[in-house]
């Protein structure tokens, strides 16, 4: 993935593109401060610090990921040590990622981040294009779980 992209992208998860009535009423409160959370784990991924990635992530964290797409990546992972080589592994897996983020909407502890994503499988060379949807659960800034579905788009030739 490239800076660029990821920087893109992680700026849209601020507060402005979000849909909650509960960050309109108080624009300081638990929304603001998980969308700066996952503002900083987008971040830091598209640095390729998987550590300042993982630093907001409870111990007892589950990662989910599920679908209908030709990903090699799904599965589901328990504890801090899981999630992270899962999450080290399954970015290894792809290139040239290029995240779009569609909505998100926050609701106390919980984010919600739609978006689509154009790249290549890394093994292979083959272009792939993804709708996803991303549910955070965090409780005290950290963020506890992670339910991730995702589901093919017909790719393109500029994938």
């Amino acid at each position: 993935m490239t800076q660029d992209n990821m920087d893109r992208f992680a700026g849209e998860v601020g507060p402005g593109r979000c849909e909650s009535p509960g960050l309109r009423a108080d624009p300081e409160g638990a929304e603001a401060r998980n969308l700066a959370v996952l503002q900083e784990v987008y971040q830091a991924l598209g640095r390729g610090d998987f550590e300042a990635a993982l630093a907001p992530f409870h111990d007892d964290v589950t990662l989910e990921i599920g679908g209908t797409a030709a990903m090699p990546f799904f599965g589901r992972w328990k504890g801090l040590a899981q999630v992270a080589e899962a999450i080290r592994r399954n970015f290894g897996m792809l290139l040239d990622q290029a995240p779009e983020i569609h909505s998100i909407e926050a609701s106390g502890d919980r984010v919600k981040v739609i978006f689509h994503e154009r790249g290549r499988l890394r093994e292979t060379g083959v272009p792939y294009a993804v709708l996803c949807s991303q549910d955070f659960s965090l409780a005290g800034g950290k963020i506890r779980r992670v339910d991730q579905y995702v589901e093919d788009l017909v790719p393109t030739d500029d994938a």
